[in-house]
């Protein structure tokens, strides 16, 4: 049977499914977006790097070692930092260090922390930050540091 008078059609609906659409591609536009960014050509290679370090002749005890990107160079990329025990550190290619000119901090402590740990959960400090640089290839390669104090 067909209706006389004014019909209402109610849009509700519609309108509800146009924005589930829209915010549905929104969400799909983003994703892709955030996937596929530059393929990854842009990101630095990392390289395994590992070695010694000593402190007048001995091996360090415990530490840290930085290999920054040097920037005076011309060299960008990511900061990677290791720790050092008993003389030795490596870090792996997953986190490993870009090649090129990069500069080198190195802090060292003699592994005996004070009871509790405090401040000093390392125990004392072997020298102050000690700077250097290094090229580093594009290969894993082992770079050794001896430091000399007083």
């Amino acid at each position: 049977m067909k209706r006389n008078g004014p019909q209402t059609h109610s849009n509700s609906g519609d309108v509800s499914m146009t924005l589930q659409h829209l915010f549905a591609g929104s969400c799909l536009a983003a994703l892709l977006l955030i996937g596929c960014g530059d393929g990854g050509g842009n990101q630095a290679k990392l390289y395994e790097v590992h070695g010694v370090v000593t402190y007048n002749g001995e091996p360090v005890p415990y530490g840290e070692i930085t290999f920054e990107p040097d920037d005076r160079k011309g060299n960008k990329g990511p900061v990677s930092t290791g720790v050092i025990e008993k003389g030795i550190y490596a870090i792996d290619n997953g986190k490993g260090v870009i090649s090129g000119d990069l500069r080198v901090r190195i802090a060292g402590y003699d592994g005996n922390p004070p009871p509790g740990g405090g401040t000093m959960p390392h125990g004392m400090a072997l020298f102050g930050e000690y700077s250097t640089t290094v090229v580093q290839p594009e290969d894993s390669a082992t770079h050794d540091f001896a430091i000399k104090g007083k």
